[in-house]
């Protein structure tokens, strides 16, 4: 991986700049492949690397919705709550349909999709901690703001 993206710094100075300007140029697939292609880098982590320069870069309005899939990296606890929220997707979906289910609703409803991932992530790293207690601790997260209303 640190060679890879050593030769992609060589190559164009500054990847995050390289990257970024990929996707402000609407070429999300194309950046996507560049992190892809790196040997050690897989969806997640190319995903995850996309979605915080889109964050940083504040150009998620910008990115076409049939293209937000590939800004959202899944993993347990993402997974994990949006199996939780959304029934229909099963107990184990594919990651692209849990990112394709999230990109929809999140639209859908008015909020983003990569504060949603965002957000799922840190409150399971952060509050949930196992995923077999994603249940019971969103449960209590809904009743406690419930009782605060």
């Amino acid at each position: 991986v640190v060679k890879s993206l050593i030769k992609l710094a060589q190559k164009h100075h500054n990847p995050f700049n390289y990257l970024g300007a990929m996707l402000k140029n609407g070429k999300i697939l194309d950046a996507f492949l560049v992190l892809w292609n790196i040997k050690g880098i897989a969806n997640k982590i190319a995903a995850f690397i996309l979605r915080d320069i889109v964050t940083i870069l504040d150009i998620e309005d910008k990115i076409p919705e049939t293209d937000q899939i590939l800004l959202q990296p899944i993993d347990r606890w993402v997974n994990g709550i949006a199996t939780h929220i959304w029934r229909d997707l099963g107990d184990r979906p594919p990651d692209w349909i849990v990112a394709l289910k999230i990109v929809e609703k999140c639209k859908q409803y008015g909020y983003s999709p990569i504060r949603f991932n965002q957000g799922a992530w840190k409150y399971g790293s952060s509050q949930i901690k196992k995923t077999k207690n994603i249940s019971k601790k969103l449960k209590e997260l809904i009743n406690s703001s419930a009782n605060k209303q």
